[in-house]
């Protein structure tokens, strides 16, 4: 209702009312919660046996899901630009050197967001989540520790195809929490759902 729009709004902030999860919390009193995570995967990796799939996240009880989309390459048609194998393996090289798009770009003349396309092309990320995830945190999710280690909660991040989990992969949340900026940008490895 009015009351958990006001206050996502009031936690995310800038945030635009397409961005406001709609459904209230699922397990979490209304009362309790502290803060909206909020999750996004720029590209990834995905063999094509596995598309159509959907990214799922949970955390203490919240879940959220959306499907993954083709990451978008319009940009080998578009008119005018015509970039060489020999271009695109310096691109991929100057990125993994560490270089930066903007930097790339200055140098071979082009634009930075073309340089990020072409590198991602050349690193075979082929899917992107366009939509972000929301999953609703209380207090206590972010208070409770493990009796045996210490450690705290952790966000589990699964990549389905047709329903049946593919791959699976876990986040402490703590890398969100005690992070100055209270975000965390990072590449994860999903482990196959058939490994042991």
């Amino acid at each position: 209702g009015d009351v958990l729009s006001e206050y996502a709004s009031r936690s995310v902030a800038g945030a635009t009312p397409n961005m406001i999860p709609v459904a209230p919390p699922s397990v979490l009193d209304l009362r309790e919660i502290i803060a909206v995570l909020i999750i996004s995967v720029k590209k990834g990796v995905l063999p094509e046996a596995s598309f159509p799939a959907t990214f799922h996240a949970s955390l203490a009880g919240e879940e959220a899901s959306h499907s993954l989309s083709l990451r978008d390459r319009t940009w080998q048609q578009q008119p005018g630009l015509d970039i060489s194998e020999a271009t695109q393996a310096t691109i991929q090289e100057l990125h993994e050197e560490g270089f930066t798009p903007s930097r790339i770009g200055t140098m071979l003349n082009m634009s930075p967001s073309i340089v990020s396309k072409v590198a991602a092309f050349r690193k075979g990320f082929n899917v992107e989540l366009r939509r972000h995830l929301y999953l609703w945190v209380n207090r206590a999710t972010i208070q409770n520790r493990s009796q045996v280690d210490g450690t705290g909660a952790e966000i589990k991040l699964e990549l389905r195809h047709r329903g049946q989990l593919e791959a699976s992969g876990t986040m402490a949340l703590d890398l969100t929490t005690k992070n100055p900026r209270m975000q965390v940008r990072r590449e994860l490895v999903l482990k196959a759902a058939a490994d042991p």
